[in-house]
Formats: C-alpha cells, structure tokens, sequence
C-alpha cells in the first residue's frame, strides 16, 4: 500500500468515527481496517511521563477488539524500535494524530492506555477510546470528556443523560438538544464543539 492511500484509508477511518459517519462508514472498511488493524510507522513525538522528549518514527497498531496499550518507537529505519507502555508514556504525536496516555479506568489510575485527541477546545477536551469490534456496536465506543478537572465517560447508553450534566448550563446548547437529528452519540464531536462555542460565564461578583 502506498503512503498516499494509506493515509487517506487512515483519515477516512478516522472522520468514520469522528464525524456524522462514526458508525455508517465502519461496515465498509470493516474488511480493509478493523479486521487487520492499523500498523505502519509515522514521523512523530514521544513524550514520555517523566518530560523527556524524542523526536522519530512511531508505530501504532489498532485492532480489532484490542485496547491500544503500547506503541513502537525508533529513531529511524535504521534503528532498532522499542516498545513504550501507556504507563509510562504522556502522549505521543502519531502523523497527524495526537494519542494521550489516561487511565482505562479511573478507578484504577495506574492502569493506562492511549486515547485518540478528538476534540481540543477553551473550556473542555474531548477524547476517544480506540476500542473496536468486528460488529463496531455502538456499545462498544466510549468518549471521555475533560471538565473543570474531571473526566467523565460518556457512552451511548447514558448519552444524553450525561452530556446533560456536562453541558446543560449553555441554554444554546439545550435549545440546540431539541434537534435530534443533530443531538445524538454518534455527533458527539459536533455536540461538544457546540458547547464549547456557546458557553457563557456568568461574572457574578459586584464591582462598588
């Protein structure tokens, strides 16, 4: 394969998930991606937990059914790679796509793999577990969300339930909700950017 178009099967994977399409698209290249994972080196970063920085080739593998917990790592194609846990990893730019070292379960913070950076914004971070079946069922997608300090996971089951907890102090954003059309899991990306655009704060402190 090509780099060209294995970019480019990358990104449309990727906007499958990310986009309108994160469930309608996944049956097409069911056969192509989450069968056979994703496995090719990208020019990258490794940030590792304790600061360090190194600048190379990094290789992901996302497959199907399989948590990503490691990445590979090497300098170049010459170099022998190393094999980094999400432990001990803070986040790693991967091409194009930034992954971030959290806990699977906070509960147990210790016990860490890497998120997809889906969505970056003034007052909240939105990221995605790369999880996936050969089924891609919906129940099987999480995205955490990063406010005021704390995480919360947010599945298609408890979806509207909880992005009503996260997001229901925009009044914009609530007479948006009556959309469903527009307000549903898989929009989750256009969901919270929405949030994010139109949240205001209120200053309720008196000037004399």
């Amino acid at each position: 394969m090509t780099p060209y178009l294995f970019k480019k099967q990358l990104i449309m994977f990727c906007f499958s998930l990310f986009s309108l399409g994160i469930l309608a698209q996944v049956d097409s290249l069911q056969q192509s991606v989450t069968e056979k994972g994703i496995e090719q080196w990208q020019d990258g970063l490794l940030v590792l937990s304790n600061g360090k920085q190194y600048f190379g080739q990094i290789k992901c593998v996302i497959k199907s059914g399989t948590l990503l917990e490691h990445i590979e790592f090497r300098k170049d194609a010459t170099d022998f790679s190393q094999i980094f846990m999400a432990e001990t990893c803070d986040e790693i730019q991967w091409g194009e796509f930034e992954l971030i070292s959290l806990p699977k379960d906070f509960k147990k913070p210790l016990d860490k793999m890497f998120y997809l950076n889906m969505y970056q914004g003034n007052n909240i971070q939105v990221f995605f577990e790369p999880k996936f079946t050969k089924s891609s069922k919906p129940e099987s997608l999480r995205f955490l969300v990063y406010k005021e300090g704390i995480y919360t996971s947010v599945t298609k089951a408890k979806f509207k339930r909880t992005t009503f907890d996260l997001f229901g102090d925009s009044a914009l954003w609530r007479d948006k909700t009556i959309d469903k059309d527009w307000f549903k899991f898989s929009n989750m990306y256009e969901v919270a950017k929405f949030y994010d655009s139109n949240i205001v704060f209120v200053n309720t402190r008196f000037e004399d």
